[in-house]
């Protein structure tokens, strides 16, 4: 159905793997070195991280797969400069990562949207705090609305909207100040089945209208083919890749995609490194 080509007994769409390898040759807008993370409780030491590495091209989707408590939150939160790593070093862009930065857009499960705000003073609320004015942050805040499907809402409240609308805010509000890097953190994760699916269709219109790296962490095995370019797999606490895929399905997706036998292999291979991390 695509044009198909055979590697490692995997049929594969030849457009879609010439493009995953001009990315993987690009040079890497993202880098994690040997990060090892140890929380603390007292004097018992709970290893989160064990010699995660990590390269991300600019402009690549890369998801990161694992069971939960596998330590995808705390390495999310190392690249975005939130945790500082027991041992090992992020390079944004090659400058070390020490501490969060503007250039780093973070997408959380729940929305976090400030009720007393509207959708506009919410999504404008970053670049006021950056020193912004007024009216130039309304005029970027506006054109995300738009591009997320929102225009016409933007003096609604929070509670006004469904959890779909309030995470399309939330992706508006990470993207307002033109980030490097978009981190997500299970950003679809409480949504409904349905609700789910339709926003994963609408956020990868929205990537593809952009090209923001983006690294999101996810248990869903099949959200993760569906969006990424890449994804990686975690073993069970302390973290460590166990398996590097990548997915050479062509662009744009539709769910029709779901149901082929490629997409079904790259599923099996997931979810059998998972099984047997």
């Amino acid at each position: 159905m695509f044009g198909l080509r055979r590697e490692n007994g995997l049929a594969v769409d030849a457009a879609a793997q010439d493009a995953h390898l001009v990315l993987r040759r690009a040079a890497p807008t993202l880098v994690a070195e040997d990060i090892h993370l140890v929380y603390r409780d007292g004097n018992v030491p709970t290893k989160a991280l064990e010699g995660v590495n990590l390269r991300v091209a600019n402009g690549e989707f890369l998801c990161i797969l694992g069971p939960s408590g596998c330590g995808k939150t705390s390495l999310l939160r190392v690249l975005s400069g939130l945790v500082r790593p027991t041992q090992g070093r992020v390079y944004l862009d090659n400058e070390l990562l020490t501490r969060p930065s503007r250039r780093v857009g973070l997408v959380f499960q729940a929305a976090n949207l400030m009720p007393w705000r509207t959708v506009l003073r919410n999504v404008t609320l970053p670049l006021e705090v950056a020193g912004i004015p007024l009216a130039e942050a309304e005029r970027r805040a506006r054109a995300l609305l738009d591009l997320v499907g929102l225009a016409g809402f933007e003096q609604a409240h929070p509670a006004q909207l469904s959890g779909g609308m309030q995470q399309r805010v939330a992706i508006a509000r990470a993207l307002v100040q033109d980030p490097v890097v978009l981190l997500m953190d299970e950003p679809f994760g409480a949504l409904d089945a349905l609700t789910r699916e339709r926003l994963s269709l609408e956020f990868l219109r929205i990537w593809s209208t952009r090209r923001q790296t983006v690294v999101m962490v996810t248990h869903d095995i099949q959200e993760a083919i569906f969006l990424a370019d890449r994804v990686l797999v975690l073993s069970p606490r302390p973290g460590r890749v166990v398996l590097e895929m990548a997915v050479p399905l062509p662009r744009p997706r539709t769910l029709d995609v779901l149901y082929t036998s490629e997409f079904a292999a790259l599923a099996r291979e997931a979810r059998g490194a998972i099984a047997q991390a």
